[in-house]
């Protein structure tokens, strides 16, 4: 692993939020203007990036599929584990749908996404993203229906 290379993938995702951090604090950026780049980088910035990694892709339909079925078999196994982990630590019951989805759903795509490109190319952009659509569509599914009240 190249830590120069690390470090300043980190380094560019840190000063980026520092950058944000400074807006705000300056009231440059406000609620209203949060939500509109979050939407646009969730929107139109991700999926570009998506499309743009794809470009020229060499490999076969069949190899992203197992990818993508890989993606939810994983995802699958953490929710298990996280269940039982919640068990074995005794979390409490009015506790353990947090607990379980913090052990599942962590930060993967928006910083994995970017340290798996600059560390791999488009491709790993790419297979991450395949990987993180299981992950954004339990997220969106399982988690918000064990979340709802």
């Amino acid at each position: 692993m190249d830590i120069e290379l690390l470090f300043q993938t980190l380094l560019k995702l840190y000063v980026m939020l520092l950058l944000g951090f400074v807006l705000a604090k300056v009231r440059i950026l406000d609620e209203h203007s949060n939500r509109s780049l979050s939407q646009m980088v969730v929107s139109v910035t991700y999926p570009l990036m998506l499309l743009y990694s794809m470009a020229g892709q060499p490999g076969e339909r069949s190899t992203a599929l197992i990818v993508l079925g890989g993606g939810f078999v994983f995802y699958l196994v953490m929710i298990a584990v996280a269940k039982i982990a919640a068990r074995l630590l005794r979390v409490p019951e009015e506790k353990r749908r947090e607990f379980e989805c913090l052990m599942v759903f962590g930060n993967t795509g928006f910083v994995g996404a970017p340290l798996a490109q600059s560390f791999y190319g488009n491709a790993a952009f790419y297979e991450i993203t395949l990987l993180n659509f299981a992950y954004y569509f339990l997220y969106n599914t399982y988690a918000v229906k064990l979340l709802s009240p």
